[in-house]
């Protein structure tokens, strides 16, 4: 590999910069610059924060995302947590499925859910009294029971797992500081609790989904959401912002931009305080430096 440097200094009249850095422009050409390419995909990997420098605290916002699960049943959404992501308030709902990983949490009519039968499914659109419906998982992902097309994750902050979590704990009807188990639920490792809002035709199981996203601080809309499909086309389209975010932040497009450079076999750094070389100065410095 010919490698070729060449230091031009250039200084004027009362230029107080001669004697630092930025008086210097580096020109570096590579015969066989894909050589050096590890080094380099390495370099830009540490400047966009994949290695962080010794003694520097790592960037604690990726480490500290959380991921809610909103789960697709047919016509019915909710919301689903990891038992380890739980905040002290729902902890106590999660000792009641001892062994479970994750807990889906819906809302329903109480006359419905409890008694189901067409009669009452017609009458489920007047107002009555509502139901929180707790579903707990073993398997090792949502998407292991529901399949991947039903799950949609969603990244949230600490803060917005929280609010998130405090709105679902505030659906619970409370007794004595206690939720209040209605009744086993309708697959094994789920049941019915007393809740605090009414169900209705304007208030529905989906209605209540949008309404936990939206505690979570996540743009989503609630008014005249009723049905399922209404907020998974929100939560499908938050899904692909995370993903365009993170493709358009990865170092890997750095990389890319400077495979282009090498690829001409030119590297040039000349930092932006550099006093400027014109022509007839640089043919003067290379006369002078025979």
């Amino acid at each position: 590999m010919r490698l070729q440097r060449k230091f031009a200094l250039t200084a004027r009249a009362g230029d107080a910069r001669l004697l630092t850095p930025n008086a210097i422009r580096v020109t570096m050409k590579w015969s066989h610059g894909w050589i050096l390419l590890p080094l380099i995909v390495c370099s830009s990997l540490t400047a966009c924060g994949g290695i962080p420098a010794r003694g520097a605290a790592a960037p604690a916002a990726a480490e500290e995302r959380q991921q809610v699960y909103v789960v697709r049943r047919g016509w019915h959404v909710e919301v689903g947590l990891a038992v380890s992501d739980l905040r002290p308030t729902l902890v106590p709902v999660a000792a009641a499925f001892p062994g479970s990983r994750y807990l889906l949490f819906g809302f329903g009519n109480r006359r419905y859910l409890l008694h189901g039968n067409l009669g009452n499914s017609l009458a489920a659109p007047w107002p009555g009294a509502g139901a929180v419906m707790v579903t707990s998982l073993d398997r090792a992902y949502p998407e292991n029971v529901f399949g991947t097309e039903n799950v949609v994750r969603l990244a949230l902050t600490p803060q917005q797992m929280s609010d998130l979590q405090s709105f679902i704990w505030r659906t619970f009807a409370l007794r004595d500081g206690a939720v209040v188990p209605i009744a086993p639920g309708p697959s094994a490792g789920s049941a019915y609790y007393e809740a605090v809002p009414r169900y209705s035709g304007l208030h529905t199981c989906n209605t209540w989904a949008a309404q936990a996203l939206r505690s979570g601080q996540l743009p989503v809309r609630t008014f005249g959401v009723q049905f399922a499909w209404q907020i998974w086309s929100q939560v499908r389209r938050l899904a692909s912002v995370e993903v365009s975010s993170a493709r358009r932040t990865t170092p890997w497009r750095v990389a890319a931009a400077i495979l282009f450079a090498l690829n001409r076999r030119v590297l040039h750094v000349q930092p932006l305080l550099e006093p400027r070389v014109n022509r007839g100065d640089r043919l003067a410095m290379r006369g002078a430096g025979g």
